[in-house]
């Protein structure tokens, strides 16, 4: 592992090999700091950079990722990520703004890189068990401010997003500030979540609504299933 002046951190071996090693704890003289467990491993691209100060990455043992991107544009804000499922990869780019967090409960997969975006004291909560399909987005912040031209109030605030244990997003998806998934429930493709949706439902649409309750789901793919 190597570290530039711009702290920016990259893997020297971001290429698919075998002899990619394990990462290292990196601390800097601005506060900023990685921490990691027992066999983490990254395959495929590394990036973490830090343009501010007193951010802090925290990756669990038996973490394994297919990429890991993450740009810290402020101060104080904080990473978590848990070990992904067994025989999987996680795949993550994320960006924070201040005092901001983004927690990957255990046991959680992405098909393909998910972005996920934290700014102005919002936090991102994903917990155990979360399966995303390919080109989902957790955006905490719209990045762009809206006010009312009557009297300039903000319409659109970050806001924090929590995502409930053993969730299906399924592909391009969109959470949205504010968003609260709960358990056991599925959200259907490429739906936009902008509110609360319950437990063990299938939500569809833009916004997403509730069109099925009491439901159960499982990870198996059913290309496996004989009819």
């Amino acid at each position: 592992m190597r570290f530039l002046r711009t702290r920016r951190m990259r893997h020297p071996n971001h290429q698919n090999t075998p002899e990619t090693p394990s990462l290292t704890d990196y601390t800097d003289d601005r506060g900023n700091s990685i921490r990691c467990g027992d066999n983490v491993m990254v395959t495929g691209k590394l990036s973490i950079t830090f343009k501010g100060s007193g951010n802090t990455v925290t990756i669990r043992s038996n973490a394994h990722f297919d990429r890991l991107i993450i740009d810290f544009e402020g101060d104080g804000n904080t990473v978590d990520i848990d070990h992904s499922v067994p025989g999987s990869l996680h795949r993550l780019r994320m960006r924070l703004g201040h005092g901001s967090s983004i927690t990957i409960g255990p046991n959680c997969s992405q098909q393909a890189e998910v972005y996920l975006t934290a700014s102005e004291g919002n936090s991102i909560t994903m917990g155990s068990d979360v399966m995303c399909a390919s080109r989902v987005e957790i955006r905490g912040t719209d990045t762009h401010a809206i006010y009312s031209l009557d009297d300039r109030t903000r319409l659109n605030p970050s806001a924090d997003i929590v995502i409930g244990d053993h969730v299906w997003l399924a592909m391009e998806v969109v959470l949205l500030p504010g968003a609260i998934i709960g358990s056991n429930s599925v959200i259907g493709l490429r739906s936009v979540v902008t509110g609360e949706i319950p437990d063990s439902v299938v939500a569809v649409g833009v916004p997403a609504k509730v069109v099925k309750r009491n439901i159960d789901w499982e990870r198996p793919v059913t290309f496996g299933f004989k009819p």
